[in-house]
Parts: structure tokens; C-alpha cells; sequence
């Protein structure tokens, strides 16, 4: 720990915050800064990401006025997609005091801090059919672990896909899988938006979750600008575009130019889940039900969507919270009757009529 209160130590954090704003780009005023001392220790995920030198994209160093000939490092580092400087020091000439302090902008230090104590968790695998994984997931991560290996052959290739369905059938589940799975790894993922298109059209994967498909099945400004950042260099190699869009009735709509190998070279519409897709999700809750009464709901949830199913889920556990007796079957009731007078409400939810959905009683 530092020995706070001494002239040393006010010296060299004064000197980190100018040197790491100097990394940060920014002014002392405009950064956040945290400093270990005896009341506050950095854990150890902390510690692994923020003084990890794997982590690091710049280094500067600076001798102490106070110390004579005491040489202190810095370094700029990148986790996910935070950028932060950090310092760690040990120095025995004061009864091996040691110095650990990281500075971030403002905005960033919070969310950097759960985003490390989030990373001890595992990351599970999303619940689709085993071919849609591999036809969307299963691309991406095989085309980000080998695009280097592709650039050293002398080849500029991007990754193009488009996911498209009706709502609730998991295209923003793939999306936060593929992101989280890139952030775990260091790659730049950019959430692109129409509004904010110009500016996010960068990084080593784009995501375009819900995406205008007007914007997709004729010539626009947007697809005039989207086909030139698709032929843009990338100096990491290839980049990967992730479309999601809700309806779509054939791959021929699109806008022809955006339809070719490098640019949208994957499409893959995404269905309704399956019965057993159905059973495998309802026995992954965290409330647990009879394998009875997951059977009953698999079955007689037919033509519903995740969406739909999580809806029955948040009444079952709301059921749990108040005490009331779980009757699956009551839940269930309320599920297809809560929004069947009122279309506007149903449809925003993607709830059908009984009539057209299946959604009945069934031999419960």
C-alpha cells in the first residue's frame, strides 16, 4: 500500500493524472482517477486487466523530482472497448511502498469496473437450433479467428451476414452473444444506428440490430455510404457486418449491390422455435418447474416466440415473488388472453390471435 500523507506520494499522483490526461487526450478536469490506498484494494480481476501488460497500446515514462534517478512507467491500455491508463510502482526506498492507480474519462470508469467483475462469468451459449448457430455464430467467430490468417494470404475479405424474422425469435440474443464474445477478446465491436452511421462506421465488427429495411431493399444515402465503408481498407484485416431487420419476404428484395461476397454474403431467416428448442428453454429457467408442467408449456406453446415465452416466465416468477400459488395453467391463460382485445398492445408484443398463433389450451 502507499504511505499516504508524504510529499512522494502527492508527487507522483500528480504526475500520473497529467501524464495519463496527456494519454487519454484530454484535460486533468475531464478524467477519473482511483488510486489504491489503505481503505480501497483493486481485486483480482481488476488487477489482471488493469495492470496487465498484454493489455497495453502505449507506454510513457518520467523521473520523479523527489526520488532522484526513480524512473516511473505508465501505460495507455484497451479493455473491450475502454480505453484507460494505468501505473503500477514499486518502490523499496520507501519501506516498499507501492503505488497502483488507473484514470479513465469521466464516463468510462464505472462501466469499465463492471465490465472487468463481469468477466469472470462464463459466457453461455445462446439457446437456437443447432443450424442457426452455425450459420450465424459459428460464421463470425470462425471468420474473426482466422482473418489474419486470411490477410497474411494476401486477401481482403469482409463478413457480411443478415439476420431477419419475425420479432422475438432471437436476432438481438445473437447480436449481444457476438458482441460480448469480441469484447472478451480485445475486437472493436460498434453498435451502428441511421442517426449515427457516419460516425460508428468503424472497428472490427459493426452491428446493425434492427435495422430499417428500407434502408436494405433500395438505393439510398444510407446504402451509398454503407457500400463505401464495406470496400474501405481495415488495417486488423477483415471486418464483419451483422444485419438484423424483421421482415423480409425473399433475399431478392435487397438492394443488389449489397448482395456479393464481402459485403451481405450470408442471409439466414430465423423461424419460430421448434418444440424441443421450446422444452430446452423453459428447463434453463432459474425457477425451476416439474419436468411435467416444461413439457405441458413446450407443447402447448407451439408458434410462440422466446419473446413470448419470457413473458410467460416473468409471471410465473412475479407469481413466485407475491407469495400466490403457481398454477402454470393460470399463467398461461393470462398470457394469451391479456392482449387479445387490444391489437395495437398485441402486436407490439408479437402476440397473435389464438386463432392464427395456436395458442390454445391444448389437453392441459
Amino acid at each position: 500500500m502507499p504511505i499516504e500523507n508524504t510529499p512522494l506520494f502527492y508527487s507522483v499522483i500528480a504526475e500520473f493524472q497529467k501524464k495519463a490526461a496527456k494519454l487519454l487526450g484530454i484535460n486533468v478536469e475531464d478524467c477519473s482517477f482511483l488510486v489504491e490506498h489503505k481503505d480501497f484494494s483493486f481485486n483480482d480481476d481488476q488487477e489482471k486487466v488493469l495492470f496487465d501488460g498484454s493489455y497495453a497500446v502505449e507506454t510513457v515514462s518520467w523521473l520523479d523530482s523527489i526520488s532522484p534517478f526513480r524512473e516511473y512507467e505508465i501505460k495507455k491500455r484497451r479493455y473491450k472497448n475502454y480505453e484507460f491508463v494505468s501505473f503500477s510502482h514499486y518502490n523499496e526506498l520507501l519501506s516498499g511502498c507501492y503505488f497502483k492507480m488507473i484514470a479513465t474519462k469521466k464516463d468510462v470508469l464505472a462501466r469499465l469496473l463492471l465490465s472487468i467483475n463481469k468477466s469472470g462469468k462464463k459466457l453461455e451459449k445462446p439457446i437456437l437450433e443447432d443450424k442457426d448457430y452455425e450459420a450465424t455464430i459459428g460464421e463470425i467467430i470462425t471468420f474473426m479467428k482466422n482473418r489474419k490468417k486470411i490477410k497474411e494470404a494476401g486477401i481482403t475479405a469482409n463478413k457480411g451476414l443478415l439476420i431477419w424474422g419475425s420479432p422475438g425469435n432471437g436476432k438481438t440474443l445473437i447480436s449481444s452473444y457476438i458482441m460480448e464474445w469480441c469484447e472478451e477478446r480485445n475486437y472493436e465491436v460498434s453498435i451502428v444506428t441511421k442517426d449515427n452511421l457516419v460516425k460508428k462506421l468503424k472497428g472490427d465488427v459493426l452491428i446493425f440490430d434492427d435495422f430499417s429495411i428500407d434502408d436494405l431493399v433500395k438505393r439510398t444515402d444510407t446504402t451509398d455510404i454503407l457500400l463505401s465503408a464495406m470496400d474501405g481498407p481495415n488495417k486488423e484485416g477483415g471486418r464483419v457486418y451483422l444485419f438484423t431487420t424483421n421482415e423480409l419476404n425473399k433475399a431478392s428484395e435487397l438492394y443488389g449491390a449489397l448482395v456479393r461476397p464481402g459485403r451481405i454474403d450470408t442471409i439466414v431467416k430465423l423461424g419460430k422455435p421448434s418444440k424441443a428448442l421450446r422444452l430446452k428453454y423453459i428447463s434453463s429457467w432459474k425457477i425451476k418447474l416439474s419436468e411435467e408442467d416444461c413439457e405441458k408449456i413446450a407443447k402447448n406453446s407451439d408458434g410462440w416466440s422466446f419473446a413470448q415465452l419470457n413473458y410467460l416466465h416473468t409471471e410465473i416468477v412475479l407469481r413466485k415473488i407475491q407469495g400466490k400459488s403457481l398454477d402454470i395453467k393460470d399463467c398461461f391463460a393470462l398470457c394469451i388472453s391479456k392482449y387479445g382485445d387490444f391489437e395495437d398492445q398485441r402486436k407490439a408484443l408479437g402476440f397473435l390471435s389464438n386463432q392464427s398463433s395456436g395458442l390454445g389450451m391444448g389437453d392441459w
